[in-house]
């Protein structure tokens, strides 16, 4: 639908990266247990994780992607 999103590259369950992983409409699945991560908001769709991924803030600038960096 033209809308990108940016979320933590890590399942908060056991630290899987989740690009090795699967995406389904709006929904990231990690590929060592199956928790699906909502990736607009970073909610836990499925168990066995528990929290939430980072989201990022991101804009695009014609050829560019700028993801705004979070501070915690």
């Amino acid at each position: 639908g033209g809308k990108f999103y940016a979320i933590n590259n890590v399942c908060t369950h056991e630290g899987r990266p989740l690009a090795e992983g699967t995406l389904s409409e709006y929904e990231v699945e990690c590929t060592w247990h199956g928790t699906r991560f909502d990736v607009r908001p970073g909610e836990v769709k499925s168990p066995p994780a528990k929290s939430p991924v980072s989201t990022y803030e991101l804009k695009i600038d014609q050829d560019d992607i700028w993801i705004r960096k979070s501070i915690k």
